[in-house]
């Protein structure tokens, strides 16, 4: 149990994060946000293309818009949307339960605020903030136990079986025993110590009710931190938190005072796109060989993608397509250390389908779901695996579909 009075911490202040870890020196990546295609191919970072009917069993008709999506090590995926949390079989799409709000008792919840993975030991844990308690579930939704939890987080991911970084915007120097909060928090749970970095200036504390996202990416070496507004990613190891990339514009880039002179979230959003500065949209994505991010520019959505083996972006583009299947496809929405993960409304699935002449061409597993497809369905899962990522059937563990 994490309980309050008996947290152990160390701070570590600004000056010491940028030798906080040595696992990293900081790399240049140039968005060349003066040269944008209005359609790219996706090919060239992708190998396979899968579609996948969720099941529509009358207990579980789950929302064609998803706000987190969160596959884990025996092929499930976790669908979360508003308050309810549905889990389903990645490769076949069988409904296996769904987690809604109950109450106080073991197991339930009237609210969350976040739902995290735990990869180690195959655990689904969800942040109970009002109860102040995490939920913690089998891969199949079965509750198992519950931790007491008073640090309030945004986002949540694991370095170790018991070391997790916590991504926050809400004062927690009270918890921390600091007169500063920090925006990452490092728990080790076997030591029963909690260790803060990047100072959280007082203003930004104020903006605890929206839902800004601050994502984790999961990568061989530890975790990448990605923060909208700082053209920076940070690298979360076990041995801190260190500068990884900074991120340059090559035209009208961001001056470095910038974001200082307006520091309110809406007035950030507001002066970056009436001042036409190009900046980091809600997610960066990283595996072996690419980062994937987004960033907005003419108030547009932009997708970008660098090769860190060819050292220079691939992909800079206002709309992606499979050139292989002749597939044109929404900008990705989900992603992890798999690929890009699309939920498209059954509706809009089939229309897809219908609009192709030769569907021969597609993959077979498009021909399957359009044939079991219905209009009011769930929606479709889509996977599409990036090369230097994982195949969801190859990852840690392996288990019977069913």
């Amino acid at each position: 149990m994490l309980a309050l009075g008996a947290i152990m911490l160390g701070a570590c202040k600004k000056e010491a994060i940028q030798s906080g870890s040595s696992a990293f020196t900081e790399t240049e990546i140039v968005i060349p946000n003066d040269d944008i295609s209005p359609s790219a191919a996706v090919d060239v970072i992708a190998e396979a293309l899968e579609a996948v009917p969720l099941e529509t069993p009358k207990e579980a008709y789950v929302s064609d818009w998803a706000d987190k999506v969160i596959t884990t090590s025996d092929n499930r995926i976790v669908l979360v949307n508003n308050h309810n949390v549905a889990i389903f079989n990645a490769l076949t799409g069988k409904f296996i339960k769904e987690l809604q709000p109950a109450g106080d008792g073991p197991g339930e919840y009237s609210s969350f605020r976040e739902v995290s993975y735990n990869p180690f030991t195959n655990e689904i844990e969800l942040f109970a903030d009002f109860q102040r308690k995490e939920l913690i579930y089998d891969s199949d939704g079965n509750y198992l136990r519950d931790e007491d939890q008073y640090l309030l987080y945004g986002s949540k991911m694991y370095l170790t079986k018991d070391l997790c970084a916590y991504s926050c915007n809400q004062n927690n120097s009270e918890l921390l025993g600091t007169k500063e909060s920090y925006k990452i928090v490092l728990h080790d749970k076997k030591k029963n110590r909690l260790t803060g970095y990047l100072p959280l200036p007082h203003l930004e504390e104020k903006l605890s009710n929206l839902k800004i996202p601050y994502p984790f990416s999961s990568t061989a070496a530890g975790l990448s931190w990605f923060q909208p507004f700082n053209n920076g990613i940070f690298s979360v190891t076990p041995d801190g938190v260190s500068n990884r990339y900074s991120i340059v514009f090559r035209k009208n880039n961001i001056p470095s005072d910038f974001w200082e002179k307006n520091r309110k979230y809406t007035g950030k959003l507001e002066a970056g796109i009436n001042e036409n500065f190009p900046f980091l949209d809600s997610y960066f994505f990283e595996n072996s060989q690419f980062i994937i991010s987004r960033y907005m520019q003419n108030n547009i959505i932009q997708f970008v993608v660098y090769d860190k083996h060819k050292k220079r972006c691939v992909i800079n583009t206002k709309s992606i397509f499979a050139d292989k299947w002749g597939l044109h496809m929404p900008l990705p929405r989900h992603i992890n250390k798999t690929g890009f993960l699309f939920i498209l409304a059954a509706e809009d699935f089939i229309a897809m389908m219908e609009s192709f002449d030769d569907k021969s061409l597609l993959p077979k597993s498009f021909l399957k779901a359009y044939r079991q497809a219905k209009p009011i369905d769930n929606p479709i899962l889509i996977t599409l695996t990036v090369k230097g990522g994982e195949a969801i059937q190859d990852v840690v563990h392996k288990t019977n579909p069913n």
